[in-house]
């Protein structure tokens, strides 16, 4: 499975959120396909965690993480796909570029 980064996909204005500006996200930020991917697993990971209100946070793992970031949100299919994507990743080679 490919998955096509735009330098937009973080900070559209329609799915802009103030809980992005802690990772330096702003409204409309335009970023390079790696600097994309970076903040997306960076955001994504946040989103597995829990708050007391009291300060605490916890750690609900990776499954909730992918439950709760926007795409997974709405697609039901949306873990499985992350996750089959993790189990097919490797080590890359200096044959792969």
């Amino acid at each position: 499975m490919l998955i096509a980064f735009t330098s937009e996909t973080l900070a559209l204005a329609g799915d802009y959120t103030s809980d992005k500006i802690g990772l330096g996200i702003t409204k409309g930020a335009v970023f390079s396909p790696h600097q994309e991917i970076n903040l997306a697993i960076r955001y994504s990971i946040g989103k597995g965690f829990t708050s007391d209100g009291k300060g605490n946070f916890t750690c609900q793992g990776w499954t909730e993480a992918l439950r709760r970031f926007g795409p997974g949100s709405k697609d039901k299919e949306y873990q499985n796909k992350i996750n089959t994507m993790e189990q097919n990743s490797r080590e890359p080679k200096p044959t792969d570029y």
